[in-house]
């Protein structure tokens, strides 16, 4: 049996579409049916010339796949650099939409790290803030890649610098308002979230929830990015619409740690959501001990009351957090 040539992690993406293929009757596949079968089998394949003598026969070199794909957006996925040259220099639709998502080619290239073919497209009149459907533009994408090694990481950071170089808008965000450096932030990249900070990404930016570039690094975690973002001047006490502050999610996520970071940053221990909840009220809610305990080291006012008229002490009561409560009680904390 002959061996396939095709990497193993693509094997699943070839077979997909052979099926698809195998059965290429459909009206979707455009006037040229077999013929455009052909022309597919043979982009799978890598194989240049065939794909060469077909053109030559007059067949549409963007012809798409039933899902919107054409052949060039196969050549970036499967990373077939020679074809995805000879497609380009045939005057392949760099700017073509894949149905369904949208995405473009660039698009495509960027969220497999690619920077030559990045370049490549900018090259042959890629739209750098093209925006698909989806909401994914091509930074986007780059930016919510976490690398597997170094090699991955410096492939992207080429793609991030190339299209910043080339005019992407770096705080260009998605349907839900979620930002490059968002999402950098939230896996904890600091060399992007550095990059795209000297490139004046925007610390205040909210996302449609109302979450901050610190309050994604927050939420997961993410203690290093956080240190970087505040350095750079973070606000460490803006809220979201609902009244949240970073302090408060950390706190009800139980981040010690990052409480303490927010603290040193001289947050507003006192601050109250829309409920009136504060962030030792959080911290007594979910029964985060460890947290609590911090909290009232660093002065939090154990009796204050949130909007129902409920103490922390009662919070960590009506919740079952006995250790907590019974911390909250040492410390003074009342139930009315």
């Amino acid at each position: 049996m002959k061996k396939s040539l095709l990497p193993p992690r693509r094997l699943w993406m070839a077979a997909a579409l052979m099926i698809t293929l195998s059965s290429a009757t459909s009206p979707a596949w455009g006037a040229g049916g077999g013929e455009s079968s052909a022309l597919w089998r043979e982009a799978i394949n890598g194989n240049k010339d065939a794909v060469k003598a077909i053109l030559e026969k007059g067949e549409n070199i963007d012809e798409p796949s039933r899902t919107g794909m054409t052949p060039l957006m196969w050549a970036i996925q499967d990373e077939q650099k020679k074809l995805i040259q000879f497609l380009v220099d045939k005057g392949a639709n760099v700017n073509a939409r894949q149905l369904g998502s949208g995405c473009s080619p660039i698009i495509i290239a960027a969220d497999w790290i690619q920077p030559d073919t990045v370049d490549l497209l900018i090259q042959k009149g890629a739209e750098v803030n093209y925006q698909a459907s989806s909401g994914w533009t091509a930074l986007l994408k780059i930016a919510r890649v976490v690398p597997k090694d170094a090699g991955e990481a410096d492939r992207q950071l080429k793609v991030i610098k190339s299209l910043l170089a080339h005019g992407a808008k770096v705080d260009l965000a998605s349907g839900k308002g979620i930002t490059a450096l968002m999402y950098a932030a939230k896996s904890g990249n600091t060399a992007v979230v550095s990059l795209l900070l000297e490139h004046k990404a925007s610390l205040e930016i909210q996302d449609k929830e109302g979450l901050t570039p610190l309050m994604w690094a927050i939420t997961s975690g993410q203690e290093r990015t956080a240190k970087l973002l505040l350095s750079k001047g973070a606000s460490v006490d803006k809220k979201t619409p609902m009244g949240s502050t970073a302090l408060m999610l950390a706190a009800e996520r139980g981040q010690t740690e990052m409480a303490s970071l927010l603290l040193d940053q001289k947050a507003d221990i006192h601050a109250k959501d829309e409920d009136g909840m504060t962030a030792l009220m959080f911290a007594a809610k979910k029964g985060h001990l460890s947290t609590t305990e911090l909290l009232l080291a660093r002065n939090a006012r154990v009796n204050d009351l949130n909007n129902k008229g409920s103490t922390p002490r009662q919070l960590a009561v009506q919740n079952q957090h006995e250790d907590v409560e019974n911390l909250l009680r040492e410390a003074g904390g009342r139930c009315y």
